[in-house]
């Protein structure tokens, strides 16, 4: 069970959150300098306990962040 995933300043793309995909626990998800992208999105909106979510200096777009609120 995974509650907090800080994946910060590593390779991480889009794609490779897919396999994040399940641990609807998670509350704190730390994304920032990494090469997320829009592309993102379907996987950001499955987590629903989510209270943290960090993506300063990444390719993710203001107007999918406001999708994310």
């Amino acid at each position: 069970r995974l509650v907090r995933v800080f994946l910060g300043s590593t390779k991480v793309t889009s794609a490779g959150l897919k396999h994040l995909r399940g641990n609807t626990d998670l509350t704190v998800l730390n994304l920032g300098e990494t090469q997320v992208d829009d592309a993102c999105t379907e996987v950001l909106q499955e987590f629903k306990n989510l209270r943290n979510l960090y993506l300063e200096r990444t390719k993710i777009t203001p107007k999918t962040i406001d999708t994310l609120k």
